[in-house]
């Protein structure tokens, strides 16, 4: 019976652990690039799927990874800019701690002369200075940890990136940007 046990955890453990860019759906957009981060453990910000999904409804490909990967899409990003300037605009999403990895994912772009077109946030958790190469950024955030204004006080860091008033708002931004 415990080795049932240790068989689930490792099949758990392993579907966990795939690298999410083997598809590279959105490297293989022309209209751009758009990538969404989860935060802790890939477990929490599941509302940035059905972000993924809603742009996806206005045909706009997207990625969503963990907060853990932005060091690769940086990678993947410089090599396709360096031959395919389609790779442009670049849009950056997360929650949390995904959230506080597209300033970083951005401030790596920078180094490489890779404009950012928009970054989105969702409740970040550290504060952080926008590199100059982020043209525009909206940021969703609650300002005491509670509640995300006093018209809205049901919103809360756990539940703030499912909010559909926000994605609507998102997608309008992300679509000005790519021109759809």
């Amino acid at each position: 019976m415990q080795w049932k046990v240790w068989a689930s955890a490792i099949a758990v453990a392993a579907v966990t652990l795939v690298h999410p860019l083997t598809a590279d759906a959105a490297l293989k957009s022309s209209a751009g690039s758009v990538y969404l981060f989860r935060g802790l453990a890939n477990i929490f910000s599941l509302g940035l799927d059905d972000l993924s999904s809603q742009l996806a409804a206005k045909g706009v490909q997207s990625t969503v990874l963990n907060y853990n990967y932005w060091s690769d899409v940086a990678e993947q990003i410089e090599a396709r800019y360096s031959t395919d300037k389609g790779a442009l605009p670049v849009v950056l999403m997360g929650h949390s701690f995904g959230a506080d990895v597209t300033l970083d994912l951005a401030a790596e772009l920078k180094k490489h002369n890779i404009p950012v077109a928009l970054i989105i946030e969702f409740d970040a958790v550290t504060e952080k200075i926008v590199p100059s190469n982020v043209q525009h950024v909206i940021n969703f955030y609650e300002p005491e940890g509670i509640d995300l204004s006093k018209s809205d006080p049901d919103i809360n860091h756990l539940n703030i990136e499912k909010t559909q008033k926000l994605h609507q708002q998102a997608i309008a931004a992300v679509l000005g940007v790519l021109h759809h």
